[in-house]
């Protein structure tokens, strides 16, 4: 340990790595929870760089420290540092820990009253990321939009000062509109967004193109992700960049390349298809993800080529999405009621719950195509469960509810129960 932090060599970070590639999950979930105990990760967060495919598979309970709720506004854009170069969209993740560190300096005793805020939560509580990442958010834009390179910059991240203004400049005008984005968001899932949803959107971009191209393909990236069925997003960047003499097309196309470049490499769909991390998180992130490429898609900016490789990345969510159903309704609910004959109400409640979760999921991947295969796998399922010797009136409700109340009858009659 050294001022807090887990030093650790190279070596070492070697053979820890090989030693957890074979590793259960409850056994990565000790090791992520001591790395997440620590006061700072230093070097032994480089342990869990190879397996974030893993987590999310895994999906430990992580406790919401300064940094994690510092960051989750532009989640969608941290990249593994090796992957980042430089003038591409993304952030790497070797720049969070020095960010954090100075912004946590600089907001001092408003930092500590964040940390007091959150102390004992984890990702999960939505209402104190709200409050606390209000109270945090824009102090940090206007840290960042004014800071020089903090001094452990170049040893921490190994990029050069000059990198420092165009990374940070950029997290800052999204930490500036954090608040904005999310109440846009919550309202569109919520069903209560305003009519006109692009007067919020442009007066979001109408910042980041004020600092310029890059920053704007980054806001354009992140609101692409943020609010998938928004696909008059690039248009309307467009629009904005133009009145203000900046290339918006350049910036929207960028900005679109790197949804897809990110979609087609991350494995979180992939996860997804398999269930990773319970049925019904499998479920949304699928909706997240088709409803994205249709978006994408549905852009009049898209490129010939660019819809081509929508078409292609909704094929392999397709592909993926149909090898998987058939398991996991077969795993989740038909094992489980084969052996049940005379089931007590939690019982049954909780395979109502497991139904619905599953009929999520085949209503999400229903989106990337595929629509008589599920037909046909949620009949057969249906039959099987009509014929089980469950009481009627159980069959019935979990009949209706991975088909419909018709399909409940047809099999099981009208007769009273």
């Amino acid at each position: 340990m050294s001022g807090g932090a887990l030093t650790i060599g190279p070596a070492k970070i070697k053979a820890l790595r090989r030693l957890l590639v074979d590793a259960r999950a409850d056994q990565i979930t000790r090791v992520v929870a001591m790395i997440d105990s620590l006061p700072e990760r230093g070097e032994a967060d480089d342990l869990l760089a190879p397996f974030r495919g893993r987590l999310a598979e895994i999906a430990p309970p992580r406790p919401l420290n300064f940094a994690r709720l510092l960051f989750i506004p532009i989640d969608p854009l941290i990249v593994p540092g090796a992957r980042w170069r430089r003038g591409t969209l993304g952030v790497p993740r070797t720049v969070l820990a020095p960010l954090a560190r100075h912004v946590e300096r600089a907001l001092a005793e408003d930092a500590t009253a964040i940390k007091a805020m959150i102390a004992g939560r984890n990702v999960t509580d939505q209402a104190v990321i709200r409050s606390a990442g209000a109270r945090l958010w824009p102090a940090a834009s206007r840290v960042l939009s004014s800071a020089s390179p903090p001094p452990d910059w170049q040893d921490t991240t190994g990029l050069p000062d000059s990198d420092h203004a165009t990374i940070a400049g950029a997290i800052a005008v999204v930490f500036a509109q954090a608040v904005a984005i999310q109440e846009l968001v919550d309202a569109c899932a919520s069903g209560s967004a305003p009519d006109d949803v692009e007067t919020p959107v442009r007066a979001i971009l109408i910042r980041a193109a004020e600092r310029g191209g890059q920053t704007l393909a980054v806001m354009i990236a992140l609101l692409m992700h943020r609010l998938p069925g928004f696909s008059r997003l690039p248009e309307l960047a467009r629009e904005i960049a133009d009145v203000q003499e900046k290339d918006g097309r350049m910036a929207a196309e960028r900005a679109t390349e790197y949804t897809l470049e990110r979609l087609a490499n991350s494995p979180i769909i992939a996860l997804a298809a398999n269930g990773a991390g319970g049925v019904l998180h499998a479920a949304e992130t699928i909706a997240h993800a088709t409803t994205l490429l249709t978006g994408l898609a549905e852009q009049s900016t898209a490129r010939p080529e660019q819809k081509i490789r929508i078409d292609e990345l909704r094929r392999s969510i397709d592909r993926a999405c149909r090898d998987s159903f058939t398991l996991l309704l077969e795993r989740h609910l038909l094992v489980s009621l084969t052996s049940l004959t005379d089931p007590d109400d939690d019982t049954i409640t909780g395979l109502e719950t497991i139904a619905r979760d599953l009929r999520a999921f085949e209503q999400a991947s229903r989106q990337a195509g595929s629509g008589d295969f599920y037909d046909r796998v949620l009949r057969e399922a249906a039959k099987r469960i009509a014929a089980m010797s469950l009481p009627r009136i159980d069959r019935l409700r979990l009949v209706e509810i991975i088909t419909s109340s018709e399909t409940a009858l047809t099999l099981l009659g009208t007769r009273p129960v």
